[in-house]
């Protein structure tokens, strides 16, 4: 047997479509690397002085201050982790402030959550050349792995030996893949630890490898089934275009446009044309507002001029705010059936599955930006409550009051139930292999 491997092993070594591949690939994972490191230290640098910017508009405004001038810069952490897929990082928002002018349509810009599938992709990155050109090079390295031989005759040769064909077919597949997967699997590691991954962050980088490997393992065991059909090889490479085809381009974006025309989000400029209005219409309520919160206390005296403007405000934020709650959630529930929609998608394609959990474990995925978004947002509530109350009992703070206002923390959400997808097209990967090889027993060197 080992004598039949290391004949197998120079065959490949000889073979001039292997080191094509073998290159290929690791030019490209170093582009991904270099590229997916470059947007992460840019995202970094922007948000770094983003909260500059805050402290030094804070720091430049006379003590005491007034209720309007605090604010607070809400940001969620950008993961060394990142480097190995970009995912909603550089398209999706992931730092902003919030303050006495910041509503609940201008935290963030929604317009770019429309795509769930588009933001999930990213930029060129490792886990975009593992889901989608990988694929087309072990089709390449593959596809006549066995069919090859039983065109031009030399299948009996093979087997001569008396190994039957699925001990040839496995032997063969495994060389192949281990020339395609270590590049991978090297670059991974290798951009995790320039971009300064340490401690806990290493198991997301293995878990990583981990299901990259299942990734392309289902690609070479449907490589290895289609292997065991009668037909020529070029009609098997020809078949297999047509797979990566449906699986990687077609299905994503046939998903894309059902979960877009099944859950329209409403329009970005209605949203925006809606929250104008609410603002005109809370103008003419704020004089009856803040006539009923004087009734109901007492306490406060009459304000001067300008305490008297940020009461009003304050009475306005409070109407607008209401009144656009209903549009906001409308957004949301779409946003969030759409992402429902392409969720049962993973179960008709294995590319949306790997790309959905890599993301989620390099920190750029559609969870913890949810997540970062609905903590920005509940803190803005909290932090303009407070500022409301400064506003309508006259109150200035002081250097102490800054250095106790509250500070944004991004807490991490919990990722249960993002591997069923993959899971299930690891089984079924499995399946296919199980049949793969019981086809290839008895396959025919002269069929």
């Amino acid at each position: 047997m080992s004598e039949l491997l290391r004949g197998e092993w120079r065959l490949l070594y000889r073979d001039p479509a292997a080191w094509i591949v073998l290159v290929v690939l690791a030019v490209l994972a170093g582009f991904a690397i270099h590229n997916a490191a470059a947007v992460t230290a840019e995202q970094r640098e922007a948000q770094d002085l983003h909260v500059e910017q805050v402290a030094e508009r804070l720091a430049e405004i006379e003590r005491p201050v007034w209720a309007q001038h605090a604010e607070a810069p809400v940001v969620m952490p950008v993961e060394p982790t990142a480097v190995l897929a970009l995912g909603r990082l550089r398209l999706d928002p992931n730092y902003s402030q919030v303050s006495f002018w910041i509503d609940r349509d201008t935290l963030f810009a929604r317009y770019q959550t429309a795509s769930p599938i588009a933001l999930d992709a990213g930029s060129f990155d490792l886990t975009f050349l593992t889901a989608l050109l990988v694929p087309l090079l072990i089709i390449a390295l593959g596809y006549g792995v066995i069919a090859s031989d039983r065109d031009n005759g030399r299948l009996r040769l093979a087997m001569s030996g008396g190994a039957p064909a699925s001990s040839l077919a496995i032997r063969r597949i495994a060389l192949r893949a281990l020339t395609i997967a270590l590049p991978v699997t090297a670059a991974a590691p290798i951009g995790a630890w320039s971009a300064g991954v340490s401690g806990e962050q290493w198991g997301a980088v293995a878990a990583w490898i981990g299901i990259a490997w299942g990734y392309m393992a289902f690609w070479w065991v449907l490589v290895g089934l289609a292997n065991t059909i009668r037909a020529r090889a070029e009609a098997i490479g020809v078949g297999l275009i047509v797979a990566w085809t449906f699986l990687v381009l077609v299905i994503p974006a046939l998903s894309t446009a059902l979960a877009s025309s099944l859950y329209p989000p409403p329009s970005a400029l209605a949203n925006i044309a809606e929250a104008r209005q609410s603002q005109i219409e809370a103008r003419s309520r704020i004089g009856e507002e803040y006539r009923e919160y004087m009734h109901d206390h007492p306490e406060l005296v009459e304000p001067e001029e300008e305490d008297l403007f940020l009461r009003r405000v304050t009475m306005g934020r409070r109407i607008v705010d209401r009144e656009t709650a209903p549009a906001a959630e409308a957004f949301a529930k779409a946003s969030r059936a759409q992402r429902r929609v392409v969720g049962w998608a993973e179960f008709l394609t294995p590319s949306l599955a790997f790309q959905r959990i890599a993301g989620d474990l390099a920190g750029t995925g559609e969870t913890r930006h949810r997540a970062f978004r609905e903590q920005a947002e509940e803190f803005r509530m909290e932090f303009q409550a407070e500022q409301a109350q400064w506003a309508l009992t006259d109150r200035r703070l002081d250097d102490a009051d800054i250095a106790a206002l509250d500070r944004f923390r991004f807490r991490e959400p919990a990722l249960g139930g993002l591997v069923i997808p993959f899971v299930f097209w690891l089984f079924v990967a499995l399946l296919a292999g199980l049949a793969a090889r019981r086809r290839f027993g008895r396959l025919s060197p002269l069929a």
